[in-house]
């Protein structure tokens, strides 16, 4: 039977669950874009917090240090620091002069 020959009531109620389907289906996909822009959001924030430590605790040790901050003493000023460093904020951490090495 099509769906212009079936009853009034048959006709309504299959406007419903399709019209409730798509709704739902409608739904499902904001929650997921919004879920994922959240996620990302997130993380970028978070991954700037973790930075923003790391600068800072690097820039303590540097201002605390007993040596001249001058590039040949980078290794010297970091020999131990640059561990603790790593493991308080659980992330590998290389530093670099302006030279790349």
């Amino acid at each position: 039977m099509s769906f212009l020959n079936r009853s009034l009531r048959s006709r309504i109620f299959l406007s419903m669950i399709l019209l409730v389907i798509g709704a739902s289906v409608l739904i499902v996909v904001v929650t997921v874009f919004q879920y994922r822009e959240n996620t990302n959001d997130y993380h970028r924030e978070r991954l700037i917090r973790k930075e923003t430590a790391i600068r800072e605790n690097i820039d303590y040790v540097i201002k605390n240090t007993s040596y001249a901050v001058e590039t040949d003493k980078i290794p010297l000023i970091f020999k131990n620091k640059i561990y603790e460093i790593k493991d308080i904020h659980k992330i590998d951490l290389f530093l670099y002069d302006l030279e790349g090495n």
